[in-house]
């Protein structure tokens, strides 16, 4: 734990303050010089924030938006850099003094403030279905609540020209679709479902107590609440069969 702490505030020092002085654009060079400092073996650990060329285009600048003042917080090191969210590639990007853009690394305990949209983002660490764990980055739809997840999703639509004269040309654009989840007691990462069918096929093991809740509490599915209230009693009834021996994740398709 010490190790990846150290690396991380290294990477916010560094990566997040637009210094020209050291370069970490290549892991291994990362790793060698972080290895030469204290002696512990970084290799395979540390990976930079990467430069990227996201080419910015009248359809995807209404999505992705400008860069804005950005507090990024990581353990107890804060920093104010000039960034914004990428929701086109779930990344977010930093900008430096010489203009260059920056994917951020994905670490644990990320915390993302868009001082002027005033819209609130952390990382979460999660595992599959095999184990393997992950790092992502989430939305916080409800200000001050840190278990309602969200992220968006968009699908490019191509332009479409107008086929008589009584029909008009589409313009190309980025079809947006909200995903809402949460971190289960198994730090399974679980997708909140409200239509019958799908409550059914997502949470088998768990799906009559799921359905007879959001149809008695006439969940919609239409608002973040709606969904932090499914969230609040889905880590509950997992809770209770925990205690009763059943370590069963709330998304088991078996």
């Amino acid at each position: 734990m010490k190790r990846i702490l150290s690396v991380s505030m290294l990477f916010l020092s560094l990566a997040l303050t637009g210094q020209t002085t050291f370069s970490c654009m290549e892991p291994e060079d990362c790793a060698r010089m972080l290895t030469h400092i204290d002696g512990n073996d970084y290799n395979g650990q540390f990976f930079a924030a990467r430069a990227i060329n996201f080419k910015t285009s009248s359809v995807s600048k209404s999505v992705v938006g400008t860069f804005e003042t950005v507090k990024v917080s990581l353990g107890n090191e804060t920093k104010l850099v000039s960034g914004r969210y990428n929701s086109i590639t779930n990344q977010f990007e930093i900008k430096n003094e010489d203009g260059k853009v920056f994917n951020i690394r994905k670490l644990p305990n990320m915390d993302f403030y868009l001082t002027e949209s005033n819209l609130q983002y952390a990382s979460r660490t999660f595992v599959n279905e095999s184990g393997e764990k992950f790092v992502d980055i989430f939305e916080l739809p409800i200000k001050g609540n840190q278990t309602l997840l969200s992220q968006s999703h968009h699908i490019y639509k191509k332009s479409e020209e107008a086929t008589s004269g009584y029909d008009t040309a589409k313009p190309a654009y980025y079809e947006e679709d909200i995903k809402y989840f949460f971190v289960d007691h198994n730090n399974n990462l679980v997708e909140l479902i409200t239509n019958k069918r799908d409550i059914k096929k997502m949470y088998r093991s768990f799906s009559d107590e799921v359905y007879a809740y959001v149809k008695s509490k006439n969940i919609k599915g239409n608002s973040p609440q709606d969904y932090l209230e499914l969230a609040s009693f889905m880590k509950g009834i997992q809770f209770k069969r925990m205690q009763q021996g059943d370590a069963l994740a709330l998304n088991n398709k078996k």
